[in-house]
């Protein structure tokens, strides 16, 4: 079944007409708008009455329009005059269901929906799916080193819908042969920032031979627009090999949108107290993810160019040695990301990995939760949850288990059950993701304060392994080799200040708040209450 289409009106059974792109929202009727699955069958989204959903904007007597941005999000957008596309605002997003939600809904309802060929979204399942009334700001992220002028200037020149509609869809994506649905609604936005930023027909060239995942990877331009060329670099010297670091690179976007969906829709900071919303830590933990991935394109172009590409470690002088082992950093870091989804979707979801608990010890600090569950290539994998709730004074922590006091929720990945004895090869060598809380004070690039127990700290996102391993191939050990040399030289590449590596850490990407020592500590006892409900047997 297809799409309603533009001009023709639905009616729903108490007779009011749906909103379509020729149809008007008129006050005190609720409203609904019809869009497919992504098997064809149509999906009936409620969109309010007298406010759209989720938020407080009226619902005026005007034309408003609903587009798809892409296969997960659609657009209601508010005309300024007429029906013209090139004069609308963006008024709201809403989540669409994927086909497993649709297949869930219908086996639910059977025949006990309103209409047997419809599936409908209620207004209470909307209020988790509606982003509230649009904020730019939150979907073109400021840069790093931008400031806040600069940022909002950028935002304008594609605040209007009108500019993205006719320079990014009608004269860039459709013409190279793009499906603009495959390509993220926030990252179109970066593509069509890197259009205005540069020569539009060296992308086109690069968009009509590396495709969808090659315009996603450029899209990491979004955190430092030096990446650009570094991307662009990549498809000179080794083109097919580009190709699979693109496809790689995407895979990992992929993996951390969908993290930031379920945690979107959970209520994990809401149960703690904190003043963010879960939306807000989505957006942090999804950005925390692909910035440090970001590394790993720079470590990809030295090595194209012929380069042995080095970086000094805390002392120890690491490398990467070859294309191979960037494209082993992509995927272990991406199928790392996707087993967290799917131990994060817990047990009442059939799809992805399935984890048997193993064992659990909360008698030392930190403690530790134990699970199998098959890998990608139907190996068995080992994931070890360490928790530690609060930072321990420097020097007190237990050295055995943790190379400091820090306060922490750590994923550690392992080929066979894991030794937590720091000391051992096996936790050396373990792929590690790790949300903790650092305390530290810096003064060009050199620790002068160091205390894990302080009560205002900054959550960090920290991947790959223990140390780096110079020699050692496993996945955690060459991820952060990769990604260290990654970002020390995404450093080299800004010349305006001095900017000091953070490594295979990331404190650029949470709120303030995260960092402080009671707001942590709830977060870690709600991983911990989490993890005793869903896996009682643990």
């Amino acid at each position: 079944m297809k799409e309603q289409p533009v001009g023709e009106s639905l009616m729903n059974e108490r007779g009011f007409s749906t909103l379509d792109e020729s149809s008007e929202l008129r006050s005190a009727e609720p409203q609904y708008y019809f869009l497919s699955s992504p098997r064809g069958e149509l999906v009936e989204y409620y969109l309010g009455r007298e406010t759209i959903v989720g938020s407080n904007y009226p619902i005026r007597p005007v034309v408003m329009r609903v587009d798809r941005l892409d296969k997960q999000t659609a657009v209601i957008i508010q005309c300024g005059h007429g029906k013209d596309q090139d004069d609308g605002q963006v008024v709201s997003t809403f989540e669409l269901l994927d086909q497993a939600e649709v297949d869930a809904k219908r086996k639910e309802l059977g025949d006990q929906g309103r209409h047997p060929d419809i599936i409908s979204v209620s207004e209470d399942e909307m209020k988790t799916r509606v982003s509230g009334e649009y904020d730019w700001t939150r979907v073109v992220l400021c840069r790093a080193d931008e400031s806040e002028d600069a940022h909002l200037e950028r935002l304008a020149k594609l605040f209007r819908v009108g500019n993205y509609f006719k320079a990014i869809r009608d004269e860039f994506f459709i013409p190279c042969g793009i499906s603009y649905l495959e390509i993220p609604w926030r990252e179109q936005l970066v593509i069509g920032n890197i259009l205005l930023e540069s020569d539009p027909k060296i992308i086109a060239r690069f968009a009509r031979k590396f495709g969808v995942n090659g315009l996603r990877t450029l899209a990491a331009a979004e955190y430092e627009p030096q990446i650009r060329d570094t991307v662009l670099s990549l498809t000179e010297f080794s083109p097919e090999q580009a190709r699979i670091i693109f496809r790689g690179f995407a895979r990992l976007r992929d993996a951390s949108q969908e993290l930031a969906k379920i945690m979107a829709r959970s209520d994990f900071l809401s149960k703690i107290g904190c003043n963010l919303e879960d939306l807000d830590f989505a957006e942090q933990i999804q950005e925390a993810i692909t910035r440090r991935g970001k590394d790993v394109l720079y470590t990809a172009g030295a090595v194209a160019r012929g380069e042995a590409p080095k970086a000094d470690v805390y002392g120890e002088t690491v490398t990467c040695r070859g294309l191979d082992e960037v494209v082993l950093s992509l995927t272990a870091y991406a199928q790392a990301v996707e087993t967290i989804c799917d131990l994060v979707r817990g047990q009442d979801q059939k799809a992805g990995r399935d984890f048997r608990p193993v064992s659990q010890d909360q008698s030392r600090v930190p403690e530790s939760y134990r699970f199998q569950y098959a890998k990608d290539d139907g190996q068995l994998g080992h994931l070890t949850i360490q928790l530690r709730a609060l930072g321990a004074p420097l020097g007190k922590h237990n050295a055995d288990l943790e190379f400091d006091g820090e306060a922490r929720i750590n994923f550690l990945f392992s080929e066979k059950p894991l030794d937590l004895d720091t000391s051992s090869l096996s936790r050396r060598r373990a792929l590690s993701i790790r949300l903790d809380r650092e305390c530290k004070q810096r003064s060009q690039g050199v620790i002068i304060v160091n205390d894990p127990a302080a009560e205002q700290g900054e959550a960090s996102l920290d991947i790959g392994g223990f140390l780096p391993d110079r020699d050692e191939e496993s996945p955690g050990s060459v991820l952060t080799r990769v990604i260290s040399v990654g970002n020390a030289l995404a450093q080299k590449s800004k010349t305006d200040e001095p900017v000091y590596p953070q490594y295979y850490h990331n404190r650029e990407s949470f709120a303030r708040e995260l960092g402080r020592a009671d707001i942590f500590e709830k977060m870690v006892q709600y991983v911990r209450r989490k993890i005793m409900e869903r896996y009682p047997q643990v």
